[in-house]
């Protein structure tokens, strides 16, 4: 009996394990490919440039995409593309340190957390891009500041002579306000992205607030803040720790963690997926001011990929001046006229008067 019971349960358990496997199996086949549209713009309306990101299921950029397959819907009415181009573009990178203790951490060789990430940055600065040049910046909390750096190896040799003090140093989250603000800035290629990669422990209560607002100022410039955790695997479920991850998330970009005990996330690898995008052009027909939307269909096998993003678009009449017009305009016939004593209206003179007018854009 004890043996049919044991039995009985084992069987239970495998079924279990199989159900449980094949629940996995068939969310992870649910995973769908995606495409982000970035926010319009709109500087040259009626002209309206966007860039289009699809991604295959694994988060990796789909390649090789022609005009052919792009469908836009403007308010649900179908627009042609002016252009379509796929582009690789570098990307305007602030790497930010907000040092404090938890840095200072080291192995049994000695070598503290910062020394590992350095050198895991110096190795990726070191390697070639198969991109368009990328637009480096360096900022921290203990003052050194290094700003749209176009070559690389000028860029390593400021974090190669970097040496904070790493157990005196104290957390300021000011830092990386700093760097969304350098990150913001116009950038000098099409279609590149604006990171933000900081390093920094956990932020303490008093910091939340600035976080919030951090927030904002990044999504409204379109910055993506990947966040790196440097502390203790003890930390890593701690309120802190999860403001630095719905920073990240609430951005578009990535969090991790690190602690030292395992290997650094390649920089190179993590930012790939950034350095591809398709630059999309069209004709507007908005004629009215509002919230309005975009949608794009990839044609695609199995299933086709749809992505939309709503946008405001502030439209206003022109106004147009008269500078200094006439009072009157008198006509007359010209007294050479055979049709002096006319009534007719065709032969006075003059027939035309040109008026000099300002026209003022409100909406720009």
């Amino acid at each position: 009996m004890k043996m049919k019971r044991f039995l009985q349960t084992l069987i239970s358990l495998a079924f279990l394990l199989f159900a449980g496997l094949f629940v996995n199996s068939s969310a992870f086949a649910q995973l769908d490919r995606t495409v982000d549209l970035t926010v319009p713009e709109l500087d040259r309306y009626p002209e309206i440039t966007f860039y289009l990101d699809p991604r295959d299921r694994n988060g990796s950029p789909l390649l090789g995409l022609t005009e052919d397959l792009i469908t836009l819907h403007e308010d649900g009415l179908q627009r042609d593309l002016a252009e379509f181009q796929e582009l690789k573009p570098g990307i305007q990178l602030v790497v930010a340190f907000n040092i404090s203790s938890p840095f200072a951490i080291q192995d049994i060789n000695g070598n503290s957390r910062f020394d590992f990430i350095k050198e895991t940055l110096l190795n990726w600065v070191s390697q070639p891009l198969d991109s368009s040049p990328d637009d480096l910046s360096l900022v921290t909390n203990t003052g050194l500041e290094a700003v749209h750096l176009t070559d690389r190896n000028e860029w390593a040799a400021v974090l190669t002579e970097y040496d904070p003090p790493l157990r005196e140093s104290q957390s300021d989250f000011q830092v990386l306000s700093r760097a969304i603000e350098i990150a913001a800035d116009p950038v000098d290629q099409a279609g590149m992205k604006k990171v933000v990669l900081l390093f920094s422990a956990q932020p303490s209560s008093d910091s939340y607030s600035s976080l919030e607002s951090l927030t904002s100022q990044a999504r409204d410039n379109q910055v993506l803040l990947y966040n790196i955790l440097v502390s203790s695997p003890a930390f890593f479920d701690t309120e802190g720790a999860s403001r630095l991850e719905d920073l990240s998330r609430q951005t578009g970009g990535q969090y991790l963690t690190y602690s030292g005990e395992e290997p650094l996330a390649d920089p190179g690898q993590l930012l790939k997926p950034l350095r591809s995008t398709y630059l999309v052009r069209y004709q507007s027909s908005i004629v009215s001011s509002g919230v309005h939307t975009l949608e794009v269909t990839i044609s695609s096998s199995p299933s086709d990929i749809v992505g939309q993003r709503e946008f405001n678009l502030e439209i206003q009449p022109p106004n147009p001046i008269f500078i200094s017009p006439p009072r009157t305009i008198t006509r007359s016939v010209e007294e050479s006229s055979e049709h002096e004593h006319t009534q007719d209206i065709q032969h006075f003179q003059p027939a035309s008067y040109p008026l000099a007018v300002l026209v003022e854009f409100p909406d720009d």
